[in-house]
């Protein structure tokens, strides 16, 4: 089996470590070839063919060939390097040895290597020189191919800690190169690009590119940096002559050749090695001064457009928050400039940390981070998500990630990065609640309820609770932090009817947690209520309506009495005996709570429709209690006065009539005319109190509304004074 024509370290089959090489110094011819460390740059060999058929075995960094010594091809000759020539002291056979070696991870062939003039003998080892001797077997190892597109460090053979380097790290056209201690700053890094018409090499730091000054051909010409202008002094025949080590980091060796200038390479000129010593361009000599080892590294590039505004989202596609509640997965989501997330198909590297909040309310230590990995991303605009997203439950009160993000190149940048951005956002426990029961007790309307959050308290914001319809609270109660399973109380005072037994009720509530307030409303339908037994006979006496349209109701002892009527529940106060007023052409009903020490009761009167026929008065029921216009005069009249309040109104969709609250609107006004009797009815202030207020109006003769009452104007007419109310009907 013949090797295939290329470049190969040539290394002996029972010790891999040791391979044919150049010696050290300048090689010329009659140099020995020896044998020595394999890493080093001076043992990479071009191995081809001539048309008979022979090797030619020529060293990379020299440009010449192994050659025995005077073509004395006995036992003992030395086999040196020359120029290439084609004799046959310069002919070698592979001798395949039917054996095979491993060494880093792959298996080689082994072969001998014949002099092609005297079969019988082979190079071989002669202490640390190579002649010409009995069969001894070498592996050939390919190196690691030289990649375009790279991002490297330029290192001298002359001494590997020396880097070039752009002078004061200058953007300027015409700053020097040269050579300067390394210190891994963008101004010491370079692209190393096959342009197909030669290799570019563009410096991170500037943008610019290498350049031989002027396009000159002659030796000593300056090497600088200069804005591209595609010409061939921009452009480098890179020659890989060896491999070598920097830090640990396998390296290729080159020579760069000056692609305006034949015959010329890059230099350190006068083989110095301190720092600023110049770079330049000078006749091709295998000198250590013309030998640059590649170092393949990466960069943070301040000009590449960097990620910014990590938070998390709930979806794919959704916004980018600093908390969110707890699902089974979250995505860490940020933005970049479009133009730059929709190229390419390695667009980030990320990383992320993670600690969770205990139930004692102290924070764990951060995980991670971990090592940068490749985002698989969606993208949207200028948006990204992390596709497959991280784990969203939570096993304490809140779990945070810090998310870590950089863009990343990708053709000839795909080593570079932009600089990290870095964001915390939490995921927060998000308790499920089972509201199971509505219970009347002398306190006020108690909540059963149970959760699953075992880290800390709970808030319970009791929105609304409404039955067959009807308001039961007056307005949302919080409970303040409780046990996250257990039972609330509603105080009375925020309740505005009491649940019939054995009824049901829907229970509207946000439940937020010792870490996060929620605003989410979840709705519990089919809540039954329990009224226990009261312990008070409360004697509730339901007369005829009276002549104003009054309903005496009474107890034995002081208590809180209610009207329900038209969907809606109007407190008239607490007391012993109260006139109900509008009975009207619908049902409606009266409900008493009472307490007496440690005894308590509740009690409901329901009357249905057509009691009897109101009297021919006005009326207005709102908190403030029963305001009656009769038709009637004066004995006493008031002085003209006015009230006014701006209502603000909204039309919901499918409702004839409008709601309206009280802020700046347009008025829609009803006028009401009366007369006020002072005395027998209501007062001046009275009728002004009405103004802003929502209420229940009765028409002198039958039928009941909602009504606003956006205003009242009073007015002295002969010994009456004529009352005007402005009023809008409404839907609730």
């Amino acid at each position: 089996m013949s090797v295939s024509q290329g470049k190969y370290t040539i290394r002996l089959a029972s010790d891999p470590t040791k391979a044919l090489m150049t010696p050290t110094g300048l090689p010329v011819s009659g140099s020995n070839v020896v044998l020595g460390a394999a890493e080093s740059y001076r043992a990479l060999w071009d191995l081809t063919y001539r048309p008979d058929g022979t090797a030619r075995i020529l060293s990379s960094r020299a440009g010449k060939s192994a050659d025995v010594y005077r073509a004395s091809l006995v036992a003992g000759a030395n086999v040196q390097l020359y120029n290439d020539h084609g004799s046959s002291n310069q002919q070698w056979d592979l001798v395949d040895r039917g054996t095979t070696v491993s060494y880093g991870g792959s298996s080689y062939e082994v072969y001998a290597i014949a002099a092609h003039a005297a079969p019988s003998l082979f190079m071989a080892a002669s202490g640390s020189n190579v002649v010409l001797g009995a069969a001894t077997g070498f592996i050939l190892v390919p190196p690691a191919p030289l990649q375009s597109g790279g991002v490297y460090e330029i290192r001298s053979m002359l001494d590997k800690s020396m880097a070039v380097d752009v002078a004061g790290a200058s953007a300027a056209k015409g700053a020097n190169v040269l050579l300067y201690k390394a210190h891994g700053h963008n101004n010491q890094k370079f692209y190393v690009t096959d342009e197909g018409d030669g290799w570019s090499i563009r410096n991170i730091a500037s943008g610019m590119y290498v350049d031989v000054a002027g396009g000159s051909a002659q030796p000593g010409t300056n090497v600088q940096q200069w804005t591209d202008n595609d010409g061939r002094n921009q452009r480098w025949d890179v020659t890989q002559i060896g491999t070598t080590t920097v830090n640990g980091t396998e390296c290729a060796v080159v020579r760069l050749g000056a692609f305006n200038a034949t015959g010329l390479v890059m230099d350190v000129e006068k083989a110095m090695t301190s720092n600023n010593a110049n770079v330049l361009i000078w006749t091709a000599n295998a000198g250590d001064n013309q030998a640059f080892a590649l170092l393949p590294t990466s960069a943070t590039d301040p000009n590449m457009p960097a990620p910014s505004g990590i938070g998390l989202a709930t979806e794919v596609g959704g916004p980018s928050l600093a908390n969110v509640w707890a699902q089974d997965v979250v995505y860490p989501t940020w933005s970049c400039p479009t133009s730059w997330a929709s190229s390419g198909a390695n667009h980030y590297e990320w990383r992320w940390s993670s600690r969770t909040l205990g139930a004692d309310g102290s924070w764990s230590s951060w995980s991670g981070p971990g090592a940068w990995a490749a985002a698989p991303v969606a993208i949207q605009g200028d948006q990204a998500w992390v596709a497959d997203g991280l784990p969203g439950t939570v096993s304490g009160k809140a779990l945070q990630y810090q998310v870590e993000v950089r863009a990343v190149g990708v053709g000839e940048t795909s080593s570079v990065r932009s600089s990290p951005a870095s964001g915390v956002a939490q995921v927060d426990f998000r308790p499920t609640l089972a509201v199971s029961g509505l219970t009347w007790t002398r306190d006020g309307l108690r909540v059963d309820y149970s959760s699953d959050y075992a880290a800390g308290t709970i808030d319970l914001d009791v929105r609304s609770v409404t039955s067959l319809g009807l308001p039961i609270v007056a307005e949302p109660h919080r409970t303040g932090f409780v046990d996250p399973s257990g039972s609330a109380i509603i105080p009375v005072g925020d309740v505005n009817a009491f649940p019939s037994d054995g009824s049901v009720a829907t229970v509207q509530v946000a439940v937020s947690t010792d870490v996060r307030r929620s605003s989410a409303v979840v709705e519990f339908e089919d809540v039954p209520v329990t009224v226990p037994p009261g312990t008070i006979a409360l004697g509730l006496e339901a007369g005829a309506v009276s002549g104003t349209g009054g309903l005496p109701v009474t107890t034995d002892v002081a208590a809180s009495l209610t009207l329900v009527a038209g969907g809606r529940a109007y407190p008239l106060g607490t007391g012993t005996q109260w006139e109900v007023p509008f009975p009207y052409d619908e049902p409606f009903e009266v409900r008493v709570y009472a307490t007496s020490g440690a005894d308590w009761g509740v009690e409901t009167l329901r009357y249905p429709s057509g009691v009897t026929a109101p009297a021919r008065a006005h009326g207005w029921l709102g908190a403030s209690g029963l305001v009656t216009l009769a038709l009637r005069r004066d004995e006493d009249p008031e002085l003209a006065a006015d009230a006014a309040a701006e209502p603000s109104r909204a039309s919901l969709a499918g409702r004839s009539r409008p709601s309206v609250w009280f802020g700046t609107a347009v008025e829609v006004q009803r006028p009401v005319a009366a007369l006020l009797v002072e005395g027998e009815t209501a007062t001046w202030d009275e009728v002004r109190a009405l103004v802003g207020t929502r209420c229940l109006y009765r028409a002198p003769y039958g039928g009941v509304a909602r009504v606003a009452v956006t205003g009242a104007h009073s007015e002295r007419t002969l010994r009456a004074t004529s009352v005007t109310i402005d009023q809008e009907e409404v839907d609730q």
